[in-house]
């Protein structure tokens, strides 16, 4: 949908924590961001020449262990997000109102895969969707999407 997270780091002036990042879309601030954190981690790695460490990096969820794995001239990230959380799948109503909203029906998704929603810190509803082609087509409405986000 385009609105991908942008991470802004900032350093720590405290003992628990070595730096902390916060995470926005255009429109708001999200808790977290799995691939923001370790792009800008690698940024960080980078610019300062870590050496392998362990960084405590505290987020809007709490304060994460990312670790920096220096190799020869470049670094591997790898960070530990929190505890997976997985609700039961969606009322039949919150989970048509969600197809409506994606342009799609129930005959679209993976009968293999219940919509619910999954969270580490940051909840994403994961939704099971019968081909790439049909996941790559979806012209979702975002105006409904926006006020189903605010219910479910």
């Amino acid at each position: 949908m385009n609105n991908s997270e942008t991470a802004f780091y900032f350093s720590s002036y405290e003992n628990d924590h070595d730096g902390i990042l916060r995470y926005f879309t255009p429109k708001i601030e999200v808790p977290s961001c799995g691939q923001a954190t370790i792009a800008a981690i690698y940024a960080k790695a980078i610019e300062e020449k870590l050496p392998s460490c362990v960084l405590r990096i505290k987020t809007n969820i709490g304060i994460l262990p990312i670790e920096v794995i220096k190799k020869e001239d470049d670094y591997i990230i790898s960070m530990t997000q929190g505890r997976i959380e997985i609700s039961k799948p969606l009322s039949t109503g919150d989970r048509d109102e969600l197809l409506a909203a994606l342009k799609i029906t129930a005959n679209d998704l993976n009968q293999d895969c219940p919509v619910q929603i999954a969270s580490t810190g940051h909840s994403k509803v994961m939704i099971g969707i019968q081909s790439r082609k049909l996941l790559n087509d979806i012209e979702p409405d975002n105006n409904r999407l926006i006020i189903l986000s605010k219910k479910i």
